[in-house]
């Protein structure tokens, strides 16, 4: 992973206790303020080692007889006091196994003396109060091995994730500038990380989405988890822009601010978007400008979508989306009698699972009355689960107005027939009687039920012309008057 700057996300770890320096200063103390000559440190835990020396002998001189004495101090892991000479001028005076977890020993402190020198009472006494010094640094030391270990461990993991994870992982300063970000940069936008460290994000962020993803991060609180994610649009070195989608959090540490976040591509599910969103525009307007009412409604009877159609003023249209006929009799002051019969029909159409068809009889403000067909068609997704409820009405106001004016025309008709003195007959295309009056029945000497079933041609009639012979079929006058499509007289 590239690093060109020391970064805040979680996978980077840094330790800050120098041990070296601190075990330096330890030892220090033993040769400065105790007087004694030389002291030497060795610690050992798998691969990890740490050597130190204190004092004016030339250690590689005395290595060899260092090691042995160290591994008597190790088997007897106790105190060795024994005075034991190194060189003809040099003798180790005291040697202390170095201990963890009550019966490990992880490494010796060995103090060497110029021949001829002794550790009095006092200095012994100081010596054991430095040697728990030791030991609390010793602790230390392999306890952050432990520890480091660990983060070595995650460090892998981290830097394993972020580079086989196509998600852009990024920290940035509190004014926007570009402080780490994962190679997986380079695979998305063709800038190489190298060429965007230092660089404000504004650069490569669609101008249109600037302010808005400014407004997003400055709504961020410290250290607290954001549930809200922001798409825009980030520049490819390509020169087109691709959508992606963040999330970030704010960090404080140390009272400096900075970002941590991710982004991944999100081209594909905002352009489905759009795609959904002009279907929706699209057969949104067709359905808008269809001259019949029009609705869709959740399983609790409330209304998911209804077209200009179904209510033409706007805002009230805006105000039934989400809620049901009785809203809408309260809202407007109507009766909710026809709330309650539609509720009905809607049961019925729910719980049989079949089209419901009614006629609504609607009378409004200024007393007019309206009719309208209407219908429940219940839609189920193929598992059997209920998807929707559709429906739509049709104004019949004028056409059942025009059938009660074609009635009453009717009947005045039947009234003007049946009274008059002349004999009339209304006939069909096939000359079938269809209608006939008292005076035609009297004139024809038949009754009305002989007169039943009758038509121009039949034998019964004998019609024939002036001179005696026959009519023929095509010369009756029915036939002759709808073919001319003109009035016949004989």
């Amino acid at each position: 992973m590239n690093r060109v700057q020391k970064s805040n996300l979680p996978g980077d770890f840094e330790c800050t206790m120098n041990f070296n320096e601190s075990f330096e200063i330890a030892l220090s103390y033993f040769t400065e303020q105790l007087s004694i000559d030389f002291a030497y440190l060795n610690l050992e835990i798998e691969e990890d080692k740490l050597c130190i020396t204190k004092g004016t002998f030339d250690f590689d001189k005395i290595a060899l007889q260092l090691q042995s004495y160290e591994d008597k101090v190790k088997q007897h892991q106790i105190e060795y006091k024994v005075v034991e000479q190194v060189t003809p001028s040099v003798s180790i005076v005291l040697g202390v196994p170095l201990i963890i977890n009550s019966n490990k020993i992880v490494g010796t402190l060995c103090f060497l003396q110029n021949e001829g020198k002794e550790l009095s009472e006092d200095e012994i006494k100081k010596i054991e109060f430095g040697l728990k010094q030791i030991q609390c640094l010793v602790a230390a030391w392999c306890s952050n091995l432990v520890l480091q270990k660990e983060i070595s461990k995650h460090q892998e993991k981290f830097d394993l994730f972020t580079e086989n994870s196509k998600e852009i992982f990024f920290e940035l300063s509190h004014s926007g500038e570009i402080l780490f970000i994962s190679n997986s940069w380079t695979t998305e936008t063709g800038y190489s990380v190298e060429e965007v460290i230092g660089k404000n994000t504004a650069n490569y962020v669609h101008p249109d989405d600037v302010k808005k993803l400014g407004v997003y991060l400055s709504k961020l609180i410290p250290n607290e988890k954001s549930n809200n994610s922001i798409a825009y649009r980030i520049q490819h070195k390509n020169g087109n822009y691709v959508w992606h989608s963040s999330d970030v959090k704010l960090i404080e540490k140390e009272g400096e601010f900075f970002y941590i976040g991710n982004c991944r591509d999100v081209t594909a599910f905002i352009e489905a978007q759009q795609e959904v969103s002009n279907q929706k525009e699209f057969y949104g307007k067709i359905l808008d400008r269809l001259p019949i009412d029009l609705g869709v409604w959740n399983e609790n009877h409330r209304y998911l979508y209804l077209n200009q159609a179904a209510i033409k003023n706007d805002e009230l249209r805006k105000f039934i989306i989400g809620k049901d006929d009785f809203d809408y009799a309260k809202h407007t002051g109507r009766d909710d009698s026809f709330a309650k019969s539609r509720r009905e029909k809607f049961t019925k159409a729910l719980t049989t699972k079949e089209i419901v068809e009614w006629e609504d009889t609607i009378d409004a403000h200024n007393g007019e009355r309206f009719f309208h067909t209407r219908k429940f068609i219940p839609i189920y997704n193929d598992d059997g689960s209920f998807d929707m409820m559709t429906g739509y009405g049709i104004d019949i106001t004028e056409s059942k107005r025009i059938n009660e004016e074609i009635i009453r025309s009717r009947q005045l008709i039947t009234n003007v027939i049946q009274n008059t003195a002349v004999g009339i007959i209304v006939q069909g295309p096939q000359s079938e009687f269809l209608e006939y009056n008292k005076s035609a029945c009297e004139m024809l000497g038949l009754t009305e039920d002989q007169m039943l079933g009758k038509t121009s041609f039949d034998p019964h009639w004998k019609v024939i012309h002036l001179d005696g012979t026959e009519f023929k079929p095509e010369e009756h006058p029915v036939p002759l008057a709808i073919s001319r499509r003109y009035s016949c007289f004989w």
